[in-house]
């Protein structure tokens, strides 16, 4: 007898997070992120109640995107419900400020070298783009930051 596997054995549901400005928009992927799946849910996390109105009149279409887009979630979420955290938002983007910001660290020191080495490799899977460059940057400041 076969058993049947829970498709959380085979989707990442990170797939969906980095997939999420393509499915929604700039404005609103700026304003909500998805959160969980519960119970064929998919929860979303809005800065504002006005975000997820926009996202509730938009449900039935933006579940047959993201089935589109990941064909393993067809039937998986059935329904969108909303959390509303401003403050995340606002942490969110004060952490993408600091992560562009220039590094105190010298290229050329040793340490800094040895950091941007373990940050390509940590974060070889992703494609080279401006992502990519805030996570190697992120990466570096932490490593170096709790070394000193």
């Amino acid at each position: 007898m076969l058993k049947r596997i829970n498709w959380t054995h085979s989707f990442d549901f990170l797939l969906l997070s980095s997939a999420w400005p393509e499915l929604v928009g700039p404005l609103l992927s700026q304003n909500t992120v998805p959160l969980k799946m519960k119970n064929k849910t998919l929860f979303i996390l809005t800065k504002h109640m006005a975000f997820a109105q926009e996202l509730n009149y938009l449900a039935k279409e933006l579940i047959l995107k993201i089935e589109k887009k990941f064909p393993i979630l067809k039937g998986v979420i059935n329904q969108i419900a909303f959390e509303t955290n401003e403050g995340f938002f606002n942490l969110k983007k004060e952490i993408e400020l600091k992560a562009v910001a220039p590094s105190p660290f010298h290229p050329q020191s040793p340490k800094y070298r040895l950091a941007l080495e373990e940050a390509k490799k940590f974060f070889s899977h992703l494609e080279e783009n401006e992502e990519k460059e805030k996570w190697l940057s992120l990466y570096i400041q932490m490593k170096l930051n709790t070394n000193n």
